[in-house]
Order: structure tokens, then sequence, then C-alpha cells
């Protein structure tokens, strides 16, 4: 009975905690923004009581003192400081609360929460889509606002929902049974499916990605290989220069067939290299700390977009001060599960399929930050354990 208890406990801390990072779009921002705070500093009041765990998630908390400082620093206001004091919240949070259940509730009880909780709000998700749920009539961004967000949402539940199902059935040592096999491969099926009935490309790829380095063959030295932050460091700077920095990417067959036959994108990237062109100008105006965090700049500039990158949106944002934070604390809750990559491979394969969205979307917001805080809390894993099936 205590088992179920605690089960249900850490179920609806996961719950809240997704409810707290992710908009409820059928209330105004305002509202959700104050719904936010208040549901936040409740859990960080719980959470944040232990000093060995402050420490443990010292960078997160940094990074989150940078995001919020980057919004008091264009504008000193009560506006501006409340909501620095969420985007703080918003970015710390996540790692003290996976850190707080992981030590008192063990990983696997506390993956198995974030499982139903993020699958609950994935399906309430595709819901609210396939019942042609349309909130903002005035179609901000020309993108329809579904319960939780638009169809970018929907690909980062999906990708985020995927790896939390398959890092459970790795824990529960069932990865490698042919009905979750194809149970895993179903899902991310569906997920591209309904990326593609939202029409979101970048979902698409994402999902893909995830799915491919998930069920494939893969070899354990491959894997770890993959698993090392600096690897991951050097296919995010590669990929990124490639793209932006020339068109070396874009003269590939393959690529070219894939963005104009298979995505049906003009080879422009539907804009995006006009956005690149800009960024330049505006990074020499606020280089150290950015424009603050979830600044309207291109807005201002061009009546839409955003810097279209995961990476230089933090740049924009934030500053390279705001950068090199997000890649510590990156580096930080991946350096934690050091030769523990064959319990941890399935969010692993989440992260490379938020590095390849992060190419041409902003992507590494809330979904990425609760990836990431779940790959720290792996930490915890006892490998003694794991082999005896406990």
């Amino acid at each position: 009975m205590k088992i179920k208890k605690n089960n249900i406990r850490i179920f609806f801390i996961s719950l809240f905690l997704c409810l707290g990072l992710f908009r409820i779009c059928i209330f105004s921002n305002q509202t959700y923004r104050v719904y936010s705070f208040i549901v936040l500093s409740a859990i960080f009041s719980v959470v944040a009581r232990n000093v060995k765990c402050i420490k443990r998630n010292r960078w997160a908390i940094i990074f989150g003192i940078v995001i919020a400082f980057s919004v008091i620093y264009q504008s000193l206001s009560t506006t501006s400081l409340f909501n620095a004091c969420t985007y703080f919240l918003e970015f710390t949070v996540p790692f003290l609360c996976v850190d707080y259940l992981c030590v008192r509730f063990g990983t696997k009880s506390t993956l198995k929460g974030f499982m139903y909780a993020s699958l609950l709000v994935c399906s309430v998700m595709d819901l609210s889509v396939l019942l042609g749920m349309d909130i903002d009539k005035t179609h901000y961004q020309n993108l329809i606002t579904y319960l939780f967000g638009n169809k970018f949402m929907v690909a980062y539940l999906h990708m985020q929902t995927l790896g939390i199902l398959a890092e459970y059935a790795t824990l529960s040592r069932k990865l490698n049974n042919i009905k979750v096999y194809f149970a895993l491969l179903s899902y991310g099926i569906y997920g591209m499916a309904i990326c593609s009935y939202v029409n979101c490309a970048t979902g698409i790829v994402g999902n893909l990605v995830v799915v491919t380095l998930l069920l494939l063959p893969i070899s354990d030295t491959i894997k770890k290989t993959l698993s090392k932050p600096l690897t991951m460091m050097v296919v995010l700077l590669i990929a990124n220069v490639l793209l932006i920095g020339s068109d070396v990417l874009l003269q590939i067959p393959f690529i070219q067939n894939l963005i104009t036959g298979v995505l049906h994108k003009d080879l422009t990237l539907t804009g995006r290299f006009r956005i690149y062109a800009m960024l330049p100008d505006l990074f020499k105006n606020s280089f150290i700390i950015g424009y603050g965090y979830n600044s309207d700049i291109f807005a201002g500039l061009i009546g839409y977009g955003n810097a279209q990158n995961g990476i230089l949106q933090y740049v924009l944002d934030c500053g390279i001060v705001g950068a090199i934070t997000l890649i510590i604390n990156w580096i930080s809750s991946v350096i934690c599960i050091k030769n523990k990559e064959r319990f941890s491979w399935p969010m692993i394969c989440v992260i490379y399929g938020f590095i390849i969205c992060s190419l041409v979307e902003v992507c590494f917001k809330f979904n990425f930050i609760l990836v990431l805080s779940i790959i720290s809390g792996l930490r915890f894993i006892e490998t003694k354990n794991f082999e005896n099936g406990k």
C-alpha cells in the first residue's frame, strides 16, 4: 500500500511539473504565468531544501539565474521581475524535482511517474489536435494553437514521451522484448504521423531520429561514444556550421530530395536563410547578455519569427553568457551518467533528436530541459541492483 501511495505521489508531482512548464493555452499568457509561478514555487519549496541537491544541480541554478538576469537587465519593472522569477523556476525546478524524486523514491519509480504524466499530457494534446481545437484565432505567426501549444509542441512532446517510455522499458529490462520493441516502433510511427497531420516537417525528422537510434542494433561502443558530451557538442557544432555557415549540406542530392520531395519545403528552408543573414548585426548590439529571454526582437523587425536555431536563439536572448551556461549545464547533466550509457541510451537518443531539430527551430526549451533533468537523475541508478532486477 505504501508503494502505491508513493507512485501516486510521484505521478502527481510529475504531472504538475509538466503543467507548470507547458503552457495551457486555454488560459491567457498572464493568467498562466501566475499559475506556473504558484505551481513551480510550491514544488521548489519542497525539493530545494537539501544542500546536496542544490550542489549537484548548481549549473542548472546558475543557468536559471542567467536567464532571469537577461530579463531584468533589459527592463527593471514589476512585470520583468515577476517574469524573471518565473523563468528561473522553469529552468531550475525540473532538475531539483527529478533529483529529489530519484533520491527519495528511486530512479525507476520516478521514471514511471514521469512516463504516465508525459503520456497523459501528450495524449490530451493529441486529442486537442484530432478534435480540431484552435485556441488562438489570431494565428500568431500563422500557427494553429492547440491545448499545450503549436505544432512544434506536438512534435517535442512525442519525442520526449517516446524517450521516457523507452527509458522505463530499459530500467524494467524489457527493451529487448519483441512486444515492447513493436510497441515503441508503433508509437514512434504514430508520432511521425501526427506530426505530418499538423504539417510539422521538423517533428517528423526529430521523431525519426529518435526512433532510428532507439531501435536500430547499435553496438555498445558506438552508444558509449555518442553518449559523451564532447561528441554531442561536436555534432552540434559541425551541423550548425554546415547548415548556417555554408551551403555544403544543401548541395547533397539526398538532402535536397529530402527537403523538397519528402518534406515539401524550399531550399531556403522557408525563409530561414534570410533570418540567419540578419543575426550577425543583431548579435553586435547585445552580444554579452542578449535582448532578454523570450525577446520579440524579430517580431519587431520583420513582424514574425525568431532565430530559427536552438543555440543561436539563446545567444540572441541571453547573449554568449546564456549560451555558454546552457552548454555547461548540458555537459554537467550528461557527465553524470558516465559508465551508465547502457541504461541511459533512450534519453540520449532524444537529445540527438533535439540537436537535429535545433538546426532549424528553437527547441532547446522546456521539453529539452525536462529531458536533460531526467538524464541527470539517471546518475542514481545502482547498476548492481539493475543487474539483479531490482
